[in-house]
């Protein structure tokens, strides 16, 4: 009896994830950009990455982590880090502000590549690292490799 129960709560779970995944699939971002940019001190940068965000599922989105080096022809110049998690709510349509940390590792590096702090652009900023969402019991994990930040929202 225990062993039927037990094959048929996998059984069950395997669908209720799979349903999970598929509605997962329909999440997208259809928007975003940079806000409330401050340098606090020589090496560090708080903002906020707005994004709109259409989440169809009956599920609440949280995204509990993301951490990415930020590349210049392949050097690191910099971390960035998501400071705090962001929930989205189920069935909902709307912007989201994400508040990360830009903390620089390589000052010189920085100075004399591509990169310009006064007018940062998603679209150039390219990362390497992982972010983590979260759906019900479900844990997403993605990783991303020399890719702008502008590609991994456009890819989510």
């Amino acid at each position: 009896m225990k062993k039927v129960l037990l094959r048929n709560g996998l059984i069950l779970s395997f669908f209720l994830l799979s349903s999970c995944v598929d509605n997962l699939d329909r999440v997208r971002i259809d928007n975003y950009g940079l806000e409330d940019v401050a340098f606090v001190g020589a090496s560090k940068v708080k903002m906020n990455v707005s994004i709109k965000v259409y989440n169809p599922t009956a599920k609440k989105l949280t995204l509990q982590h993301a951490a990415f080096d930020v590349l210049d022809d392949d050097a690191v110049v910099a971390r960035m880090h998501l400071v705090e998690t962001v929930e989205i709510p189920a069935s909902s349509d709307g912007y989201y502000a994400l508040p990360v940390e830009l903390n620089i590792t390589n000052m010189l590096a920085l100075l004399t590549g591509d990169i310009d702090l006064n007018n940062l652009q998603l679209d150039k900023l390219l990362v390497s690292g992982s972010l983590q969402m979260k759906a019900g019991l479900l844990r997403k994990t993605i990783t991303v490799r020399n890719k702008t930040i502008g590609q991994l929202l456009k890819e989510l």
